[in-house]
């Protein structure tokens, strides 16, 4: 129960840190191999405009994870386990335009709501033995849910000065799987 529990630790840890090398490591060989560039997608300087990867960056480093420990099924080579992500909640800022003028605003509200405003998910983790270790068996359901906050469109008006027209600084809308 304890190679268990520490597996789950990891697995957690490696999710919030946007760890994908980690994430396959401890996944089954089939969401290895099929989501084989998670590291590279999860490397959001590599991977984005500098604005982008410091809004995704920003949301990563706002979450956090709970072992929910009354929550651990074990059924023989199979076991289920749970686990609250908590992060900063980013979407209640798409929606002010005052977090939204520019990128920067945006990170400091995301900065701020660390601590006051938070949005969380439950996730099941499902695990089998192989070959005497524990892997994730449902990766792909989680990075789905977990990376969900590369799925949206950071888009940022500001007033040109010139000309008092909007200009849109940045914008993407990734999804990573």
């Amino acid at each position: 129960e304890n190679d268990l529990i520490e597996s789950v630790d990891n697995y957690s840890k490696a999710l919030i840190s946007c760890n994908g090398k980690k994430i396959l490591k401890l996944s089954d060989k089939d969401f290895a191999e099929d989501f084989s560039s998670l590291e590279d997608d999860l490397d959001f300087a590599s991977s984005y405009d500098s604005d982008i990867s410091d809004i995704l960056t920003a949301i990563a480093d706002s979450m956090d994870y709970t072992y929910q420990e009354d929550s651990l099924k074990i059924n023989n080579d199979d076991s289920e386990a749970e686990v609250l992500i908590t992060f900063a909640d980013y979407k209640s800022f798409l929606v002010d335009d005052e977090a939204t003028t520019d990128a920067e605003t945006f990170i400091d509200a995301i900065s701020s709501a660390k601590v006051t405003q938070k949005d969380s998910i439950m996730l099941t983790i499902d695990m089998s033995k192989i070959d005497d270790e524990w892997v994730v068996v449902n990766s792909d359901e989680i990075v789905k849910e977990v990376y969900e906050f590369t799925d949206f469109d950071y888009t940022f008006l500001t007033l040109d000065p010139a000309t008092k027209a909007n200009l849109t600084v940045a914008s993407a809308g990734f999804y990573a799987y």
